[in-house]
C-alpha cells in the first residue's frame, strides 16, 4: 500500500498548445493578481474581475486541452473497488476534484464572489496538471479504500453529516448556546478549547449528558485583543509557543515562525491529560485556527497524538489533495472525511440561512463535517470578541439562530440526510 498521494509521469506529460498556453498564462496573471488585491481588498471589485478571468483562462485552457487528441493515461489494476478511469476523463474528473476542493467552502452559494474565489485553488491544480505531468491523485482512490461512509457499515451514496460547534470552553456565552443547540438539534458534535477559562462548565455539562459528541479543538492561539489564554504546560517549558505576556500567539503565522514542534507535542498531549482529568473523553481532535495542519511537523505531532491515545483526529480529503505533508502522513487505518464545510466572511448575513439550506441540499454522498460557531450576542461576547466581526458576537448569534431554525430541520428530513457523530468514528481507531 503506498503511503504517498502523487505520482509523476514524465512519459506522459502533456504540451498544451499555443492556445492553451496564453490562456493559462492569462489565467496565472490575473489569479496572481487576485491575491494580491486579496491582501488589501479581499471585497473589492478588481479583485473579483480578476478571480474571474483567472478561472475563465483555465476553463478555456482546459476545454481546448480536453480536445486535444493524446496517449490515454495508463489504467491502474482494479483489486479495491476503485473506479478507473484514463486520459482525459481522468484529467476532468481530477480537476473537478480539486475543483469542489477550492469549493469546499462555498456549497450552494451562488454569489459571484462566493463563486469566483473558488478559481484559486483550481487555478494553481490546472498548471500542474497540464505543466509539470504531477498528478494529484485524490485519497479515495489511493489509501482509503473502501470508503469511510463504507467502514462506517453505511452505502457508499449515503449522504451522511456531521453538525459541528467549534470553541466550546472559550465563554459562558459560547457554552450556554452550544448546550442549547446539542440539546434541540441538529449540532451533534462540538470541540472544546482546553485552555479556555470556561472549561469546568463543559465538564459539568458532559458529565451530565454522557451521550453528547465533544472533542478537543486543540490549541496552540489565542486571537482575541482582550480576553486572552496560555498553555496548558508550564509556559516555561513551552516557551516558544508564548509571547512575553505568557499567552499564545495572536496571529498564526507568529505561531508558526515561533513553535517548536516537540513543544506543539507536549502543549497538546497536556491538553488531552486536562480534559481527561476534569472527566472528558474526547470522541476526537481538531485544530483551532489550522494551525496543526499548517507544517509537516505540527501534522506529524497531531497524528502521532491522536494515534497513540486512539482518538481519531479530523482531517479532510481537501486538505490532503493540496497538502503533500498531509497525504504523505496519513495511514490507511486514518479515518478521512470526504468534505468539510464552514460560512466564511464571504457571505452576507442576509444569505447565511440560504447558504447552510443550500449545502445540505447539495451535499455529496460520503461524510461530510459542517462547522458553525456557536454564542448569544449578549454583553459577554461582544467583551470577548471586540474589533473582531468576523467569527464575532453577531456572526456567532446568527450562526446559532440558523442552526435552530425548523427551517433547516425540515431541509435535513427533506433531503434525507443522515446525522453521524464521531463517536461512531472511534470506534474505527480503537
Amino acid at each position: 500500500m503506498t503511503r504517498a498521494m502523487c505520482r509523476i509521469k514524465p512519459a506522459l506529460r502533456p504540451k498544451p498548445s499555443d492556445g492553451a498556453s496564453q490562456a493559462y498564462c492569462a489565467a496565472l496573471a490575473a489569479g496572481a493578481a487576485a491575491l494580491a488585491f486579496d491582501v488589501a481588498e479581499p471585497r473589492s471589485l478588481l479583485t473579483g474581475l480578476c478571480r474571474a478571468s483567472a478561472l475563465a483562462g483555465e476553463t478555456l485552457a482546459l476545454n481546448h486541452f480536453l480536445r486535444t487528441p493524446r496517449p490515454a493515461l495508463k489504467a491502474k489494476p482494479q483489486n479495491r473497488g476503485t473506479r478507473n478511469e484514463t486520459g482525459p476523463l481522468r484529467l476532468a474528473t481530477n480537476w473537478i476534484s480539486a475543483e469542489k476542493a477550492a469549493f469546499a467552502f462555498y456549497p450552494g452559494s451562488f454569489t459571484i464572489a462566493s463563486m469566483l474565489v473558488r478559481g484559486v485553488l483550481a487555478l494553481l491544480y490546472g498548471g500542474v496538471v497540464l505543466f509539470a505531468g504531477f498528478e494529484p491523485q485524490s485519497i479515495a482512490e489511493e489509501a482509503i479504500v473502501p470508503s469511510l461512509a463504507e467502514r462506517l457499515g453505511y452505502g457508499p451514496q449515503e449522504r451522511l453529516l456531521i453538525v459541528h460547534a467549534d470553541d466550546v470552553g472559550v465563554a459562558h456565552s459560547v457554552n450556554r448556546a452550544t448546550f442549547a443547540a446539542m440539546d434541540r438539534g441538529p449540532v451533534n458534535s462540538a470541540s472544546i478549547m482546553v485552555p479556555c477559562p470556561w472549561l469546568g462548565e463543559v465538564a459539568e455539562y458532559a458529565a451530565t449528558h454522557p451521550d453528547r459528541d465533544f472533542g478537543l479543538h486543540l490549541t496552540l492561539t489565542s486571537e482575541w485583543k482582550h480576553y486572552k489564554w496560555g498553555p496548558v504546560s508550564p509556559w516555561n517549558r513551552v516557551s516558544s509557543l508564548v509571547d512575553v505576556y505568557g499567552h499564545f500567539y495572536s496571529i498564526v503565522q507568529q505561531a508558526l515562525e515561533q513553535a517548536d514542534a516537540s513543544e506543539a507535542e507536549a502543549e497538546i498531549r497536556a491538553q488531552v491529560e486536562k480534559a481527561r482529568s476534569f472527566g472528558i473523553e474526547p470522541t476526537h481532535l481538531d485544530s483551532h485556527m489550522g494551525v496543526l495542519f499548517r507544517t509537516p511537523e505540527l501534522f506529524e505531532a497531531y497524528l502521532k497524538v491522536g494515534r497513540e491515545y486512539g482518538i481519531p483526529v479530523m482531517v479532510a480529503r481537501t486538505f490532503a489533495t493540496f497538502a503533500p505533508h498531509i497525504s504523505e502522513a496519513l495511514h490507511e487505518r486514518d479515518p478521512v472525511l470526504d468534505h468539510l464545510v464552514m460560512l466564511n466572511q464571504m457571505i452576507e448575513p442576509e444569505q447565511w440561512p440560504e447558504f447552510y439550506f443550500n449545502a445540505i441540499r447539495n451535499l455529496q454522498p460520503g461524510v461530510t463535517e459542517l462547522i458553525v460557531h456557536l454564542a448569544y450576542d449578549d454583553e459577554e461576547m461582544r467583551g470577548v470578541t471586540v474589533d473582531h466581526p468576523d467569527f464575532g458576537s453577531t456572526w456567532r448569534q446568527q450562526d446559532f439562530d440558523a442552526m435552530t431554525s425548523p427551517e433547516l430541520e425540515a431541509v435535513l428530513k427533506e433531503e434525507g440526510v443522515r446525522l453521524i457523530t464521531w463517536r461512531e468514528i472511534q470506534g474505527l481507531v480503537r
